[in-house]
């Protein structure tokens, strides 16, 4: 080793740069701090005598993650990298011991950047960040590993530096249920170590951690020498937990981290991969690593199939966690077979994509039964992606690639179509665009004009579902028609759907030739081939629920929607009443919610809050035929008519969607209503008009939305509003 001497400001290690030697500081002080994704530079740590300073890049050829500077005179001993090499090629397990003595320095800084973006220490000053800091003990936990149990006592809280965390609940019959992921900054634990209370849910590393432990007597230590800071977290995350609680929400950290994984050896892998990792980096600046390029990148054959306590790769984990520090988006392609870089593809993975050829068998790879089975809550959800090939028609089948699979969901797409991959990208990282249309007959034609006022802006729509006319409108759009189309096929359908009156003993209509229109549009299409996904509701009578129709019959899916009870009767579905979902959710942004991922959520409401005129009192004894008779012959000029059977069961449907508008319009992002009160429910015969009032109400709105939406919804979309 060499003595160098520095002065005040001078640089050890810059950010960026290689590091190209160890060094032990003699006396004085040195400062760490990084530099975040926004350009800002923070402060890390402060080291003083008898501490190592280096950076992974040492071990590793990556670049520095940190600046190291001398703050006053500084002498060092240094060891360069040669130097260091010759040692460890003469004593390989005292170069072992040497790089895990340098882990826990490294890690320190990684913690330190997790404080500094951890909510519940935000407000923290900096002698408290100190002691808190100086509390804290490092905890590394691989993929699939548990944390804690429910029901465990809660002695300690836990501070995520890297990698993420799943909450589950457990019920008595053993299943459990996802509540929440949390990932960098992010904790769990703190509301059991306080209260003293048992854990109320199993936490899993669902993969490769870093974590920071608080123990309860540490955190003891804290509230005496800061009781006012500790206080303050507490009823800060009481009130953040009441908050989510009411929210009724999973909470879903940031996904960063996507695993390839091909069903069988012929997919495509490295074609989906480079453009999976294109379509992200529209989002934000996105890395797409396999074996071959992280071998390539630190200049060591076999590096990524090492273990993490072999020789020289003994930080490969640390560099991958440099690398998601260092990119919005990191893509891990896994190989063809099963392999230690495949395990650990899966251990870094936020979400698993699973690629396949849609042509191809849909049996089990040795990959999926050996690493992906079982629906375990341990691993990342899993999304089916299915390939196409160019110009290919309708998909088909898909049913028996969902059988039997515990997936998030599936998608389709088209080989080199940027779309396709586009709406992938967005799926993954909960950036969906989902459109829920709204009930409302022949006003819903609207919405085919607010999909063209979207296309205009080009705001691509990721998700489509609905009720009613808006569900019949919707899986329109998802079979691909244009607008014209939608507004052509609509009319010529619903103009004389309305004549087949019958007996009012179950419904007014018969209801055949609405079912004939229909299935004559959808025919034998199924929910899971639509290129874009889809869902419907209904309201099941008979469990008195919202049904979600999300996979079978197309036809089935849209009647069901749009049965108005007493003027259509209702349909049968496994053996269960099923009418209009707008009795329940006339606009169903909140399923939308969770179906598009928690995306952006765009909710269109063809429903005028007031419509019946100011009624005459027609008394409290109405006959039917008096009713009939007067409306219909001709006498005096001032007469009492009572609103017709239609007119009142149509408002009493609307009037769940007006109640729900009210209470929930905003879960929706933007909640669209475009004025469509002076045409009739059944205006079927204006349905252009009706479509292009829709797309002028909507498109000024649409300006005005991308130019002012909330600064949290521009974040997540940078290629529509812009850095924001």
């Amino acid at each position: 080793m060499t003595v160098v001497t520095l002065a005040d400001g001078d640089i050890v290690i810059r950010e960026g740069s290689t590091c190209d030697a160890l060094y032990l500081l003699l006396s004085g002080v040195v400062t760490v701090s990084a530099t975040d994704r926004r350009g800002l530079v923070h402060p890390v740590e402060e080291v003083g005598p008898g501490s190592l300073v280096a950076d992974m890049g040492l071990f590793l050829r990556a670049p520095a993650a940190a600046t190291t500077r001398a703050r006053g005179l500084v002498r060092l001993a240094a060891l360069t990298k040669t130097a260091l090499d010759g040692f460890s090629d003469r004593y390989p397990a005292a170069a072992l011991a040497l790089a895990d003595a340098l882990r826990s320095p490294l890690r320190r800084q990684c913690l330190w950047a997790a404080l500094r973006v951890c909510d519940l220490f935000r407000h923290l000053e900096g002698a408290a960040l100190v002691d808190l800091a100086s509390e804290l003990e490092p905890v590394a936990l691989y993929g699939g590993e548990r944390l804690f149990r429910q029901g465990d006592r809660g002695d300690d809280m836990y501070i995520v530096a890297s990698g993420r965390l799943r909450v589950v609940s457990a019920a008595t019959d053993g299943s459990e249920t996802v509540l929440a992921e949390l990932g960098i900054g992010e904790t769990a634990g703190e509301m059991a170590m306080v209260s003293g209370e048992p854990r109320s849910a199993t936490v899993y590393a669902s993969r490769d951690t870093q974590l920071a432990r608080l123990t309860k007597a540490g955190f003891g230590r804290l509230v005496e020498r800061h009781p006012q800071a500790m206080l303050l977290m507490v009823t800060r995350r009481l009130a953040s937990r009441v908050r989510n609680m009411s929210h009724g929400g999973r909470r879903h950290a940031t996904v960063a981290t996507v695993a390839v994984v091909p069903a069988s050896p012929d997919v495509p892998l490295d074609e989906f991969c480079t453009h999976l990792s294109t379509a992200l980096g529209r989002l934000g600046t996105a890395l797409h690593l396999s074996s071959a390029r992280v071998d390539a990148r630190l200049g060591r054959r076999g590096a990524a199939q090492a273990h993490d306590r072999e020789g020289g790769v003994a930080g490969l984990p640390d560099w991958l966690a440099g690398q998601e520090s260092a990119h919005r988006f990191v893509v891990y392609q896994a190989d063809r077979g099963l392999s230690p870089w495949t395990e650990r593809c899966l251990r870094q993975a936020d979400r698993i994509v699973l690629a396949a050829n849609a042509s191809g068998v849909e049996a089990r790879g040795e990959i999926e039964t050996e690493l992906l089975g079982g629906g375990r809550a341990d691993r990342a959800p899993v999304t089916l992606v299915l390939l196409h090939e160019p110009g290919a028609p309708a998909p088909s089948g898909t049913a028996r690639w969902l059988a039997g699979r515990t997936l998030e969901r599936h998608l389709h797409v088209r080989r080199n179509v940027p779309s396709d991959y586009g709406r992938v990208a967005r799926f993954l990282t909960g950036t969906t665009i989902g459109l829920a249309l709204g009930g409302g007959f022949a006003r819903g034609l609207a919405h085919v004009g607010v999909l063209r006022a979207l296309a205009d802006v080009n705001v691509p729509v990721d998700a489509i579902g609905g009720t009613s006319i808006g569900a019949i409108v919707g899986a329109q759009w998802a079979l691909g028609w244009d607008p014209s189309r939608i507004v052509r096929e609509t009319q010529t359908g619903f103009a004389q759907a309305f004549d087949d009156v019958t007996l009012p003993f179950l419904a007014l209509q018969r209801g055949g030739k609405v079912s004939r229109f229909v299935r004559g549009v959808f025919q034998d299409a199924r929910i899971e081939d639509l290129w874009v996904p889809y869902f419907s509701v209904s309201a099941n009578l008979n469990r008195a629920q919202l049904k979600v129709h999300a996979s079978g019959s197309l036809a089935e899916a849209v009647l069901a929607s749009a049965r108005v009870p007493g003027v259509f009767p209702p349909m049968v579905l496994g053996g269960e009443l099923h009418v209009d979902g707008g009795l329940i959710d006339n606009v169903p942004v909140d399923v939308m919610r969770s179906f598009s991922n928690d995306g952006i959520v765009i909710g269109v409401d063809v429903s005028p809050p007031h419509e019946l005129a100011e009624m005459a009192d027609y008394g409290e004894d109405v006959s039917g035929w008096r009713a009939i008779w007067r409306r219909f012959t001709s006498g005096r000029e001032t007469r009492v008519h009572p609103p017709s059977i239609l007119q009142v069961l149509m408002r009493s449907i609307e009037f769940g969607g007006l109640s729900y508008r009210r209470d929930k319009a905003a879960l929706a992002d933007l909640y669209l209503t475009p004025d469509v009160g002076r045409y009739t429910r059944r205006d079927f015969t204006r349905a252009a008009e009706i479509a292009e009032a829709g797309y002028l109400a909507t498109r000024g709105r649409l300006s005005e939305w991308l130019t002012s939406a909330p600064t949290g919804v521009r974040s997540r979309r940078p290629d529509l509003f812009g850095s924001g």
